[in-house]
């Protein structure tokens, strides 16, 4: 003859710890993945790079409110703000008398055709927990290169500057 179960408060807490260890695990593999962690919010970020010895000739391509481009993948890393160029200091084979006797100090002089182009851009990032940005799987933290297009013109780039927010 077969006894019949009946259904008691310890079945109940059993299906509820093991409802509780399946959600845990399910929303561990969730947050861990990605989906859910609040670091994937966009943020606006605030950047500036330095493109170093670019023609005169060239400054034209650089315009406030284009977008400036990943040469590599051509993806759209942002809008610019600000331009800034700055001639190139270059050092032009001489040593000038210091201040103090008997030392000298090399010569430096302004460059005429070589300009430092200073470029601040405004774009929607990913910030990881780290405070790092990234546009696209461009890495923006200052020393990294960033391979841009803006016009005409592209270059390899260096990140001088960066905010978030």
């Amino acid at each position: 003859m077969k006894t019949k179960h009946k259904f008691n408060i310890i079945d109940a807490f059993v299906i509820l710890v093991l409802l509780a260890i399946i959600f845990e695990i399910v929303f561990f593999a969730v947050q861990t993945s990605g989906v859910l962690s609040p670091e994937n919010e966009q943020k606006d970020v605030t950047y500036t790079v330095c493109i170093h010895g670019v023609d005169k000739a060239y400054l034209g391509s650089f315009k406030k409110g284009n977008h400036a481009y990943n040469s590599s993948t051509l993806y759209d890393i942002g809008i610019v703000t600000e331009i800034n160029a700055v001639p190139v200091i270059e050092y032009d084979g001489t040593a000038k008398d210091s201040e103090t006797e008997g030392e000298y100090a090399p010569g430096f002089s302004e460059s005429d055709t070589l300009y430092d182009v200073y470029i601040t851009i405004s774009a929607k990032a990913t910030v990881d927990e780290r405070g790092i940005a990234f546009i696209d799987t461009q890495k923006i933290i200052v020393g990294t290169t960033v391979y841009i297009r803006c016009g005409d013109y592209a270059a390899a780039s260096h990140v001088t500057s960066f905010k978030i927010g």
